[in-house]
């Protein structure tokens, strides 16, 4: 640790109060290995000795998990592998063996598995092999429906708690981000894990993933910040220009704006000086970093709303035309929430659609019409 960073380390660790409340807020955020790693840094009187003992127990319970988990990953792997599926291992595992230079300094609780969406069906059956099972299980109507309009399948191993996600994209399909996956994995690079090297993403187009998926959960977890700042420190030859093409190319230049400036102010993130002066440009991004600090001060401990989230993904995107069809896209996107409210047969999936405006104007109307009456419109 560079000694500026120790000195200000040092003189937080001297301003606490409440060691428990510390590390509550330190396991939402997902920094509990994190901080067991720097508690040991610092005079052993300057952190209750119960303090360190417990994050300690914490930590290796967090490693133990880690160590299953990518067990479990490479197991997945190469039967998916003998399948004929591609898949891409990111975050979890993947992220922290060549980010965090060890397993069980991240905190993760499940498995990301990128693959084509024409794939699911084939991931899917390697998944209910191994003892998995959907979260959603749909009539084959609605599972096409739901593999063409949402963007991850949740599966969760009842015998162990192991969940695992295979996606086909980032984020949900109403944030106008289309995702080439045979682009991705010609960029896909080599990662050692376990023994073993497994495809991952590039470093650039894990940066504009983790960015995107910060933005999307608006950045309410300090460990995602972190993610961002570990890749920029542990890859000094990331194609910053690469990156700012496909950023604007995908329309998400604000997202990664965003995630880079937070990374630079709250955690050091060194970034080369253009930049910073492009991250430094944007009003707006100044306008949402302090708006996610304050937030973090605020409620820390807590999950945006509806409304909360509808108003930074709209103002985090810069161009109309994806400011458009997130609000279509979300009026509009059936969910199994609609498909369980009422069970139609296959040959009226269709209405589905009028029945979700409905859905939402029954749920939301009431409190966009109090919002408008009281003058708290959209900020």
């Amino acid at each position: 640790m560079p000694a500026d960073q120790a000195a200000r380390w040092a003189e937080a660790v001297g301003a606490v109060g409440d060691w428990d409340a510390v590390v509550e807020r330190a396991a939402f955020h997902g920094l509990v290995p994190l901080l067991a790693r720097h508690v040991e840094t610092v005079p052993s009187r300057a952190v209750p000795g119960r303090v360190v003992a417990r994050l300690g127990v914490d930590a290796r319970r967090i490693t133990r998990r880690n160590v299953a988990l990518t067990a479990e990953l490479l197991a997945l792997l190469r039967q998916l592998d003998a399948r004929g599926v591609r898949a891409i291992p990111y975050k979890g595992p993947v992220l922290a063996a060549s980010m965090y230079d060890h397993v069980g300094l991240r905190d993760f609780s499940d498995l990301d598995l990128l693959v084509r969406r024409d794939d699911v069906p084939a991931a899917k059956a390697v998944l209910l092999r191994r003892g998995y099972r959907p979260q959603y299980d749909l009539p084959a109507a609605q599972e096409a429906a739901f593999i063409q309009t949402r963007y991850e399948h949740p599966f969760e191993r009842p015998d162990d708690g192991i969940i695992v996600e295979v996606q086909w994209a980032f984020v949900p399909r109403y944030f106008a981000l289309h995702l080439d996956y045979e682009r991705l994995w010609a960029r896909t690079e080599e990662v050692a894990i376990g023994g073993r090297t497994v495809r991952g993403l590039s470093p650039e187009d894990l940066l504009l993933a983790l960015v995107v998926h910060g933005g999307k959960h608006l950045w309410r977890r300090l460990g995602w910040v972190c993610d961002v700042a570990e890749l920029i420190r542990s890859r000094p030859g990331l194609d910053w220009d690469t990156v700012r093409a496909d950023a604007e190319r995908l329309g998400v230049r604000r997202l990664l704006d965003l995630g880079l400036r937070l990374a630079r102010d709250v955690l050091d993130a060194r970034l080369p000086a253009h930049v910073t002066t492009r991250v430094d440009e944007d009003a707006v991004v100044g306008t949402l970093s302090a708006r996610t600090q304050a937030g973090w001060r605020a409620r820390p401990e807590t999950w945006p709303g509806t409304w909360e989230s509808i108003r930074f993904h709209l103002r985090a995107r810069e161009r109309w035309r994806d400011r458009l069809r997130y609000c279509v896209g979300v009026a509009t996107t059936t969910t199994p929430g609609d498909w369980t409210s009422v069970v139609l047969p296959s040959g009226l999936f269709p209405l589905y659609y009028p029945l979700r405006a409905v859905r939402l104007a029954a749920k939301y109307g009431g409190i966009a019409g109090r919002r408008l009456v009281s003058g708290r419109g959209p900020a």
